[in-house]
């Protein structure tokens, strides 16, 4: 690597930041007095908060994330933040930041932040001997100068191959690894040998993660791609390959690089081209303990493993061969270029369109959409979210531990693994698979953790199984933050975290095309709404509110319902503008249903939430308009789901669907519903649940025995003009039904047979 630190800018504290000045100084009599009035103003709008102190606390020193270590620019005091009605809800420090910095690419530029693998230079340099991420096993750890050493051998390795003509300069590598330190020795090597990283949520079972690769292989057009020795991953791969070489379809779309607006990538997609790596649990251990060898032993003997195939690398001895790549000259790309320059690619929720042996091509219009995020994107997103939890913070330590038990190639994962670690030079305990217990308690045995993320299911099923423990571990040193995402938390699981941990549990809310992150509950006043990140702009629209380009954003913006009681009483669809993606990657379609440009040019994301916000404009979201289902702190798609009923004799039309499990929290966890109309009478319910287990439904994924609706001759599955479901129609008029039914009861969970009825209702053919 670079012998020359790349930054002026400094996150850890620990020597002075070059020409840099503090926003605040931590010790000051100023910020003492700011952070007291914020406290006072969290605590006030929404009642009582027992999470708050009485006294403020004494300032403490800084520790980690320093904020005043940059550079400002000339005070702005009236720019659209300082103007924002949530404004007066930031950390005075977040505020400070603001003022003088509205423009999020100047604040990069002036900071000489550019890229992402920079930032990983930057950390690197500062922190080589701490633990930057702890894999499944014993001594399984990743030093951030094994980061280094094993990245650069990569990237070497890389470079080399760009020279012989097999890799496309500026070119994609798929990366499907479970969440483990191999994963980051390949995002990291990518970046460095100039390569975009484009990562995808592997997956075991074969019949369910092959036809989603295959999507994603032919979305991409990836000239590389490292996978796991797993068997269902390594097979799906290497059959995909001999599939789409078979067929020849690199022929069929147009050079993606073009796409990307990246310079210099004229070579056609070549399937058979694709270099292939493939590594073990293990990896990136140069010398395995004997236990590790004889489990490694164990699961090939089991057919869980499966040996390297021949005409791929060994991601072990490539990481391990002690090469050194050539750092990419920075004169090659002006500063805004690079800012420019994809950095990361991954997927949305989606379906195919393929059936389970994925023998058909899907449409690149249907299944999962990719989102590509350029340096700034990221870099944007990582600072804000950072330097908002420092500041709520200042006692932070210096290397925060972090307890991460979700996918790395989630766009939460990619907000954790990718940016958060090295802006806090912090280590992160991985979980290899967290629906596993055995690999959720070896991750806990590692130690304790300031920093313990997940879904709300999640958080609530650990802190049942393990509370004893946590309570004894977190007794005299409450944790630094829980913050919970995917679906909004119950109110007792916020609750249950303050006593175990002796933290609020804190609720984040994003999505992947908004760059993961839009707004945070605050951590003194966790039930107090979401408050959008900085440089994160927000707008309620009514619900029936037609949005088209060109906008005005005055003119549609929802006004307060005098019918809704409480504070929380502007209802309607949420638009966020900011740091958002341009579009779906060749999918335009998509992209013109849910990106829309405003009367001044500014982009807006129309997420499909429904949300409640105060005239503070801090809010909380009530319900989703989209079709998505969560379940277990999963997104999962209907149209995956109803892949699995294909082949099954006697189907003549079906259709999944959400219903919420509780009436009072839309925005949690959700039913999976199943209409279905059979015309073989014999066909039972199980053999409905049967059939789509072997065609790769997980059990988050199929419905009840007592969530199939099996319809009747006067019920029918409603369609547009277009042929498409009425998904969204039938959860909302099955809701509104469910809540006559229930009238003034103060129960909001319908039981099974109160929602078929209410689904029943809303199935009934129009006379």
């Amino acid at each position: 690597m670079s012998a020359e630190a790349p930054y002026s800018i400094q996150f850890t504290h620990g020597g002075p930041a070059l020409e840099a000045r503090p926003l605040l100084d931590s010790q000051s009599p100023e910020l003492h007095t700011e952070r007291s009035r914020y406290q006072a103003t969290l605590g006030g709008g929404h009642g009582r908060n027992e999470f708050m102190a009485a006294p403020p606390r004494p300032p403490a020193p800084p520790t980690n994330i320093v904020l005043g270590d940059f550079h400002l620019q000339a005070e702005i005091t009236d720019n659209e933040f300082t103007q924002a009605p949530h404004f007066a809800h930031y950390p005075p420090e977040i505020q400070n930041l603001l003022r003088h910095n509205p423009n999020p690419e100047q604040f990069l530029l002036q900071n000489n932040l550019t890229s992402v693998s920079g930032l990983w230079e930057k950390a690197i340099l500062d922190n080589p001997d701490i633990v930057a991420f702890t894999g499944y096993g014993k001594g399984h750890n990743l030093t951030y100068r094994d980061l280094d050493i094993k990245s650069s051998a990569l990237a070497a390795d890389f470079q080399s191959k760009i020279r012989a003509g097999k890799i496309r300069p500026n070119g994609n590598v798929l990366i499907a690894l479970p969440s483990s330190p191999e994963f980051m020795i390949s995002v990291l090597g990518a970046l460095r040998a100039g390569l975009t990283p484009t990562v995808i949520i592997a997956s075991d079972n074969q019949t369910e993660f092959q036809p989603r690769l295959l999507h994603a292989i032919r979305l991409t057009q990836p000239d590389t791609i490292i996978g796991s020795k797993i068997k269902g991953i390594h097979n799906a791969i290497v059959e995909v390959k001999e599939q789409l070489v078979r067929t020849e379809v690199h022929g069929e779309l147009p050079n993606i690089m073009a796409s990307m607006n990246i310079n210099g990538a004229k070579a056609e997609f070549s399937p058979k081209k694709m270099q292939l790596y493939f590594s073990g649990l293990w990896g990136s251990q140069e010398n395995r303990s004997k236990m590790e060898l004889l489990k490694s032993t164990v699961a090939k003997k089991k057919g869980l493993l499966t040996e390297r195939t021949p005409q791929s690398h060994s991601f072990h001895d490539v990481i391990h061969s002690k090469k050194e790549y050539t750092p990419i000259e920075s004169h090659t790309l002006s500063p805004e270029e690079q800012l420019n320059k994809p950095a990361l690619m991954l997927f949305t929720s989606g379906t195919t369109s393929v059936d389970g042996n994925g023998t058909e091509l899907p449409s690149l219009q249907s299944g999962a959409k990719a989102a590509v995020y350029t340096n700034k994107m990221l870099l944007t997103s990582g600072i804000s979210v950072a330097a908002l939890l420092a500041a709520e913070n200042p006692d932070m330590p210096k290397h925060p531990v972090s307890f991460f038990p979700l996918p790395l190639a989630h766009a939460f994962g990619a907000l954790q693994s990718v940016l958060l670690s090295p802006l806090q030079n912090g280590c992160t305990h991985l979980v290899l698979n967290p629906r596993n217990p055995k690999f959720v308690k070896d991750a806990h045995e590692k130690g304790r953790a300031n920093m313990l993320f997940g879904v709300e299911k999640f958080h609530a099923g650990y802190m049942s199984s393990q509370s004893k423990a946590l309570q004894r571990r977190y007794k005299n040193s409450p944790a630094t933050f829980v913050i919970t995402g995917a679906s909004a938390p119950k109110e007792s699981t916020i609750d249950k975290a303050q006593r175990v941990y002796g933290t609020p549990m804190q609720d984040g809310y994003g999505s992947t095309e908004t760059v993961v992150a839009i707004a945070v509950s605050a951590k003194n006043d966790p039930k107090g709404g979401l408050i959008p990140i900085p440089w994160v702009t927000t707008l309620v629209v009514p619900t029936d509110a037609v949005l088209r380009n060109e906008f005005d954003p005055n003119d549609i913006k929802a006004k307060p319902n005098t019918r809704i009681q409480g504070d929380f009483n502007i209802e309607g669809q949420l638009l966020v503008r900011g740091n958002i993606i341009d579009g779906y990657l060749h999918n335009v379609q998509a992209t013109k249903s849910a990106f829309f440009v405003d009367s001044e040019g500014h982009q807006w994301f129309a997420t499909g939430d429904l949300v409640r916000q105060r005239q503070d404009g801090r809010f909380k979201i009530f319900a989703r308009s989209k079709e998505t289902i969560i379940k277990g702190g999963e997104n999962i798609s209907p149209d995956t789901v109803e892949q699995t009923l294909k082949g099954l004799a006697g189907v003549e039309e079906s259709l999944i669907f959400r219903f919420p499990q509780d009436l009072a929290n839309q925005a949690a966890e959700d039913h999976v519903m199943l209409a279905i109309r059979v015309s073989d009478n014999s066909i039972s319910k199980q053999d409905i649940l049967d059939h789509m287990e072997r065609n790769g439904a997980s059990r988050a994924e199929r419905p009840r025995l007592e969530h199939i609706i099996i319809l009747r001759e006067d019920e029918s599955l409603q369609i547009t003009h277009t042929l498409k479901p009425k998904r969204v129609q039938l959860t909302n008029k099955s809701i509104e039904f469910a809540r006559e039914r229930l009238g003034e009861s103060i129960e909001t969970k319908p039981n099974a047979p109160q929602i078929e009825a209410a689904v029943r209702r809303a199935l009934r053919r129009p006379q």
